[in-house]
């Protein structure tokens, strides 16, 4: 039973912020839903959630540096909105691949060879 115990928790990996950020935003989850599901997980030997703090300061890099956020409305100009969408698409690595493939004037080469 020990054995079991061990490899259950061995197979436990941590959610990012981001993807608790994600998570919230498709279930539509409040703050203290978020930390209702954190508290029980814990409880029961799976701390996988981030802190809300730092799913806090994940969901603040979505915002571009001139956002102007309330309640309700949200303000953006669309260039700051592009710019930032383009530097968050940069960031992942398989669009980051994509591009060195695409650029690198030595691709065809290789793949010929």
């Amino acid at each position: 039973m020990e054995t079991i115990k061990t490899l259950s928790k061995q197979s436990l990996r941590n959610i990012s912020p981001e993807t608790a950020v994600a998570l919230i935003t498709v279930c539509s989850l409040s703050q203290d839903d978020f930390q209702k599901i954190r508290n029980l997980r814990k409880a029961h030997g799976a701390n996988i959630f981030p802190p809300y703090s730092k799913v806090l300061a994940a969901k603040k890099e979505c915002y571009t540096n001139n956002s102007n956020i309330n309640e309700t409305p949200v303000e953006q100009p669309l260039q700051d909105l592009l710019d930032h969408t383009a530097k968050r698409l940069l960031e992942i690595d398989c669009v980051k691949e994509s591009i060195n493939w695409l650029i690198d004037p030595n691709c065809c080469d290789q793949t010929m060879n």
